[in-house]
């Protein structure tokens, strides 16, 4: 949770989109309820019903109150995907420890356990690893 509010003030990213807000959730702790339902892979609907049981991370995002749905739906829908991707790349890159890291997500829905001898041998004339992540 607080990672994600350093990387948001690292990337410039507003407390509040609106001069006109009601201040009772920033922007930072809407976006960071989105990328841990992200990382839950859950629904917008199932994540809002399993919220309040998590109080550890309503504390952690400075919010007393849990927030409707429709609250999350809204945010989500107007926010700039751009801005949750970046905060998920920066996340990964801090759990693996390599600020040089390339994250792809593969959604061809072929098997990731056989890489083709092709993509292979140009990965290797590339100086790079083959690594696949299941």
């Amino acid at each position: 949770m607080r990672s994600t509010f350093l990387i948001l003030s690292c990337i410039g990213y507003p407390k509040y989109s609106s001069k006109k807000s009601k201040r009772i959730y920033s922007d930072h702790a809407k976006t960071a309820l989105l990328v841990i339902m992200e990382c839950l892979k859950t629904s917008l609907r199932e994540f809002s019903r399993l919220l309040p049981s998590l109080s550890g991370v309503m504390e952690a995002a400075g919010i007393s109150e849990v927030p409707e749905e429709s609250t999350l739906r809204k945010f989500r829908k107007r926010q700039d995907r751009e801005v949750l991707d970046k905060v998920l790349a920066y996340q990964s890159a801090m759990a693996v420890g390599n600020s040089d890291l390339t994250v792809a997500v593969d959604a061809t829905g072929f098997s990731t356990s056989h890489a083709s001898r092709y993509y292979v041998v140009r990965l290797k004339q590339f100086g790079k690893e083959v690594s696949l992540i299941k």
